[in-house]
């Protein structure tokens, strides 16, 4: 698939992007997760998202927790902030394919629920 590939630019800049926090405590479990999955060039598309969100934490001043455990649960999502408010932050790509050939908005939200109803502040 066509978004499945990288450019020139956006792999020099994943590059940049897995390089940056190296060190950072916080970074540690998702570097490891990229490395067991094949390093920056041939890690699946979703974790090098999440690294390029991580490198604009990092580029902030901002330490956030990875797979933070959202619930009692075994769920979590993929970036805890504190502060106040605190936030949970779970990463997502939409991308052409979701939608399919009908991708007028009565389809779409039958097919997928808003966003807004999954995002939750931590307590």
């Amino acid at each position: 698939m066509w978004a499945d590939t990288l450019k020139r630019a956006e792999t020099e800049y994943n590059h940049e992007a897995f390089q940056a926090p190296q060190g950072e405590q916080w970074a540690a479990p998702l570097l490891r997760k990229i490395e067991q999955n094949g390093g920056i060039l041939s890690a699946p598309m979703p974790l090098l998202l999440e690294i390029r969100i991580a490198y604009a934490f990092q580029q902030n001043g901002i330490e956030p927790q990875y797979e933070f455990a959202a619930s009692s649960r075994t769920k979590s999502v993929d970036f805890h902030v504190h502060g106040s408010p605190e936030w949970l932050i779970e990463v997502v790509s939409l991308r052409t394919p979701l939608c399919g050939t009908d991708c007028s908005p009565l389809s779409f939200s039958a097919r997928y629920p808003p966003i807004r109803s999954r995002a939750r502040r931590a307590k």
